[in-house]
């Protein structure tokens, strides 16, 4: 007895040990990472200016690079509130200035808002209704790529309405439930292929809306370097329509390259998810229902309705922020038990990312300085790239753009990347006639979010990669890289044309 105590001290004390190392390694490489980024924010600008960008233009480019480098290696928000520092100390504008120019703007405070409206869903328990009604339809029973289609459907649609964070926690334990009833062991393909697919369709669904997450700096950066307003209907369903399209043919990869056995999924009937049943909905959640779906509608209406008509203007004159502001509103005035719909404090102090606030209010302010003729960096960024991306047939310059997003994508910040991008699109709009720069915008946007292959890729990535009870690496790689290969095809062909036809 004594000994296996002594073993089971032993064994935590190693495991102790393993931990204290990894967190010194991890810190470690944080301060490498703040010490490279912040050396290169001060370092670069000391070099002569590259014509043609101009000393300003120096620090604007050393600043917006060592964010998105820090973005991508430490964090987001001490790197954004250090780079929005040195825009002052570069001579580019007032402390007053880009403080207004960040914080003041109606995404800064959209932002917010949405996080907490869309958090107020899954604060009140309405993902696990949305979860379960999608394993829940009588298609499912015995039909094992039906089955997982429609799963993976779910887990897209509940990340693109509330996040991939509430999809994951949600659905990976769902999973595995049911892949122990249906005795599938953990080493067999089956296993691997449906907890990759649930993170690939809630990857997917990050950028559903262009009004809420990181989706929102990228349309918003686009909006305010071109002046394009982006038709929001159209985005939504190009969104889908592809990502649906994408699952689809991770399902075809499934079928006929991956080629799990999934005999054992033939024992898939509804019943089985229906064993622990759900209370019924109380008020609060319906109410939550019918106010995101309200929501939706109220703001594709203006690109529906005739303009002509009253609803028509008013919901334009408002705009997303408005409307935003109208729900947020009528779901702190209307009470259920005394207590709000939507208790704004307590949702906000759950719901809020600032890693994600202050990367947006940073990047958008960053793409703004950065494409003003006073640093220069746009007519450089020109000459840089013309001999790559001049002069090509349509089709290349589309494609190697979206490669180098779906690339860099799995190494960097999504959203930064895509902030980088927009101004190199809008830089050659003039040399490629036949590209329209929305359409061409928003594919990288949507590709942005193709985060697979590395931890770095997201911080959802990393959860994936992290899960090695659930998941080997190797097969993340197997089946990651083919779709984002295909991803990249598809989008380049089809997909750009579709977005096309809709923009």
């Amino acid at each position: 007895m004594s000994e296996i105590t002594l073993e089971s001290k032993n064994c935590q004390s190693v495991s102790t040990s393993v931990t204290e190392k990894k967190k010194y390694f991890t810190n470690r490489s944080k301060y490498i990472h703040s010490f490279v980024g912040i050396a290169f924010m001060f370092g670069f600008p000391l070099l002569n200016p590259i014509e043609p960008i101009t000393e300003i233009g120096m620090h604007i480019l050393a600043i917006f690079i060592g964010m998105v480098y820090l973005w991508s290696t430490v964090n987001s928000i001490w790197p954004s509130i250090l780079g929005l520092l040195l825009m002052t100390i570069s001579g580019f504008a007032t402390m007053t200035e880009v403080a207004v120019g960040a914080f003041g703007t109606d995404i800064a405070v959209l932002m917010l808002l949405s996080m907490v409206f869309f958090g107020g869903v899954e604060y009140a328990g309405c993902t696990q209704y949305m979860a379960r009604w999608f394993v829940t339809r009588k298609i499912i029973d015995g039909r094992p790529y039906i089955f997982l289609f429609i799963f993976f459907l779910g887990s897209y649609f509940l990340s693109g309405l509330t996040d991939p964070i509430a999809s994951l926690f949600i659905l990976w334990p769902i999973a595995v439930e049911f892949l122990q009833e249906l005795g599938v062991k953990k080493d067999e393909k089956a296993y691997a292929v449906t907890i990759f697919g649930i993170y690939l369709a809630a990857t997917l669904g990050q950028p559903m809306f262009p009004f809420k997450g990181a989706a929102l700096v990228c349309v918003a950066t686009f909006e305010s370097l071109s002046g394009i307003q982006v038709n929001y209907l159209a985005y939504v369903l190009v969104n889908i329509i592809l990502s649906v399209i994408m699952l689809a043919v991770f399902m075809l990869l499934v079928k006929f390259i991956f080629k799990p056995d999934l005999r054992g999924f033939q024992k898939i009937n509804v019943e089985q998810f229906k064993k622990n049943p759900l209370p019924p909905m109380n008020l609060q959640q319906k109410l939550f229902f019918i106010s995101i779906f309200a929501y939706i509608i109220f703001l594709l209406a203006p690109s529906i309705l005739p303009r002509t008509w009253f609803i028509t203007e008013m919901l334009s004159r408002m705009g997303v922020l408005g409307i935003t502001f109208l729900f947020v509103i009528l779901l702190m005035i209307i009470h259920v038990d005394g207590k709000p719909v939507l208790p704004f404090g307590t949702v906000a102090a759950k719901s809020i990312s600032w890693d994600v606030y202050f990367l947006v209010v940073a990047a958008l302010y960053g793409a703004n300085a950065v494409s003003n003729d006073i640093t220069g960096i746009k007519a450089w960024l020109l000459q840089v790239l013309e001999p790559l991306l001049g002069n090509k047939p349509d089709v290349i310059f589309i494609a190697l753009l979206l490669f180098f997003i779906a690339t860099v994508t799995n190494i960097a910040n999504n959203a930064g990347m895509v902030v980088i991008l927009i101004p190199i699109v809008l830089a050659f709009s003039e040399q490629y006639p036949a590209v329209e720069p929305v359409t061409l915008s928003m594919l990288i946007t949507f590709l942005a979010f193709f985060s697979i292959l590395t931890p770095a890729a997201s911080p959802y990535a990393g959860m994936l990669h992290a899960r090695r009870d659930l998941i080997h690496v190797s097969d993340i790689l197997k089946m990651g890289f083919p779709f984002v290969i295909i991803g990249v095809v598809l989008y380049t062909t089809i997909g750009y044309q579709l977005a096309k036809l809709f923009f």
